[in-house]
């Protein structure tokens, strides 16, 4: 049977492939070209890879629009990225330095004692230490999830996912095996956010890498879930809050805590930041700290912070963040 014929790109196709290949270097965990064609484009990698050649026999119309698609897709998701990492300023407090300073140690360690763990309310800033701790070490942040309540599985598969690895797996051991092979002895700082969600099997992974791998792990976890999670899980919770260098609480919200976001500012009211501090224990917390901190630079930048100023800010940030909370919520 006679071959069918290439239908080579045109100048514009051509230039769709090349930059959404190209584009494969900027994704965090996208991988090689197979495990990237793999987790997103709606096509095989051998369709792929003749495309990249220009030697594809198929519908390089339909496949091409498609990679267009993509790319749109890609492109947005990357904008939204950088948009919300400008806007996300982290404010180093004495209690995050500790944090950083235990996550240091814990990498230095040679035995298995390389856990770190953050309990903290929500809106006490689990999620901004993460991006940091992501930031500072390139690492990956792994959400935990429902499913990692009861599933090993679905814990190493996870791992593997974010290091550009999407499977699929037939067995526990197999993927389990392709996790160990992924982290082996690389010098890396593993961070899972919503660490509260973990259950026996989750924990019974953690400890896993912790005993075979170079790996450090930093979990964050909202304290009342996380200390119900122990107790349900008091056998494999002991044998992992062991191999912890460091466990950290937020301590009580008060007007020391919050004053590293309001340096540079100036108030009239020798006792703000102790109301200040009272109406972000209320409401928000940090989220409630950040907002302030927007709203008096937007109307004193120059100036001394009136009450009246004061008790503006104080109402416009509570209404962005509970704005922001019913969104988050509707997502």
């Amino acid at each position: 049977m006679a071959k069918r014929p290439i239908r080579h790109l045109t100048e514009h196709q051509t230039q769709i492939v090349a930059k959404l290949s190209a584009l494969r270097t900027q994704l965090a965990g996208a991988g090689t070209e197979q495990q990237f064609a793999q987790r997103y484009l709606p096509f095989s990698y051998d369709t792929w890879r003749h495309l990249i050649k220009d030697d594809y026999t198929g519908n390089t119309e339909k496949c091409v629009d498609q990679c267009e698609q993509v790319l749109g897709n890609l492109l947005a998701m990357i904008d939204v990225r950088v948009e919300h990492s400008a806007a996300d300023e982290f404010f180093e407090t004495p209690l995050t330095k500790a944090i950083f300073h235990s996550i240091d140690r814990a990498r230095s360690r040679t035995d298995e004692n390389r856990l770190v763990i953050y309990k903290a309310e929500t809106g006490g800033g689990k999620s901004a230490i993460c991006r940091q701790i992501a930031k500072t070490y390139s690492s990956p942040i792994i959400e935990g999830t429902e499913s990692m309540r009861t599933s090993y599985f679905a814990v190493c598969a996870r791992i593997c996912q974010v290091y550009g690895v999407p499977g699929p797996w037939r067995s526990r051991f197999q993927v389990e095996n392709e996790m160990l092979n992924l982290l082996g002895q690389r010098d890396i700082v593993l961070i899972i956010d919503e660490a509260n969600s973990f259950g026996p099997e989750a924990i019974n992974a953690v400890k896993l890498i912790l005993n075979k791998t170079r790996a450090t792990i930093f979990m964050a976890a909202i304290p009342a879930i996380f200390n119900r999670m122990q107790l349900k899980s008091w056998f494999e919770a002991a044998q992992m809050i062991r191999r912890a260098e460091a466990i950290w609480t937020h301590p009580a919200f008060n007007a020391e805590t919050i004053r590293p976001f309001f340096q540079g500012l100036e108030f009239e009211d020798s006792e703000a930041l102790e109301r200040i501090a009272d109406v972000c224990c209320l409401f928000g917390m940090y989220d409630m700290a950040k907002r302030v901190r927007e709203e008096l630079l937007r109307a004193c930048r120059n100036k001394p912070v009136s009450t009246y100023h004061l008790e503006k800010a104080l109402r416009l940030a509570e209404q962005k963040t509970e704005a922001y909370r019913l969104l988050m919520r509707g997502a």
